[in-house]
């Protein structure tokens, strides 16, 4: 009787253990199938954000030793959803110059906002403007004679060498879709002075050069790692200068 009792109670034990399996899979099988079917969702609505430099412009002197540079662009959403809390940053990359030991320097204000950019909409104009300043100015005129000097010695002494570069924008499109899932939009491009006598000028548009090609990208990203880049932007912000 008593060994009846143990076998009864041992095969009790057994079913429950199975059913504990049975569920633990369950749960992981339907957690698994809502995570693909938001995955699937969230990929049905993909806005994308183009970016498109129109001009680079130092602008003239005013008050004690300030100077100001602008990039003036638009941002096109050519995705099949609305891109929304849009956050617009942009860098230069120095190749001859550094600010504070630093050759990568971010614009000088957090990023500009938009609210949304609906599907097939375009923002330019002030709103998405990116505004470097003084310091910034100083090291990249510095940039461009260091280039041009060095480009002369190339050419006077080995013409079929390639050009020396100067520096390279990157600007940056951060946003969502309505779902919550984070994209990244980035086109970077070399940018130059042709004419050396420009630099000398009160006001000049910098150009951006087509050899090597701009290049452009669009990704997803974990919010956590939109708001590390931004943060990491931020705390470099003072070397851009007033």
């Amino acid at each position: 009787m008593g060994n009846e009792l143990t076998w009864v109670t041992f095969l009790s034990l057994a079913a429950d253990f199975a059913m504990i399996i049975v569920t633990i899979v369950y749960v992981v099988f339907t957690w698994h199938l809502v995570k693909i079917t938001k995955q699937s969702f969230q990929c049905q609505l993909v806005p994308l954000i183009g970016i498109e430099i129109h001009k680079i412009v130092v602008g003239p002197p005013f008050g004690p030793k300030r100077r100001q540079m602008s990039v003036a662009l638009s941002l096109s959403n050519v995705g099949n959803a609305p891109a929304i809390n849009v956050l617009i940053d942009s860098e230069f990359d120095f190749r001859y110059s550094m600010i504070s030991g630093s050759s990568t320097i971010p614009q000088r204000f957090e990023p500009m906002a938009v609210a949304f950019i609906p599907q097939g909409g375009t923002k330019s104009g002030p709103q998405v403007y990116q505004s470097y300043g003084n310091a910034f100015v100083s090291s990249l005129l510095d940039e461009a004679r260091e280039a041009h000097r060095l480009n002369a010695h190339r050419i006077a002494t080995n013409p079929s060498q390639e050009p020396y570069k100067m520096s390279r924008l990157k600007v940056f499109a951060y946003y969502r879709n309505a779902v919550g899932q984070y994209f990244k939009s980035c086109y970077s491009c070399e940018v130059g002075i042709f004419n050396s006598k420009d630099i000398e000028k009160d006001k000049f548009d910098l150009s951006i050069i087509y050899v090597p090609r701009p290049e452009f990208y669009a990704i997803p990203i974990q919010e956590s790692e939109m708001l590390k880049e931004l943060a990491e932007r931020n705390s470099r912000r003072e070397l851009c200068g007033w």
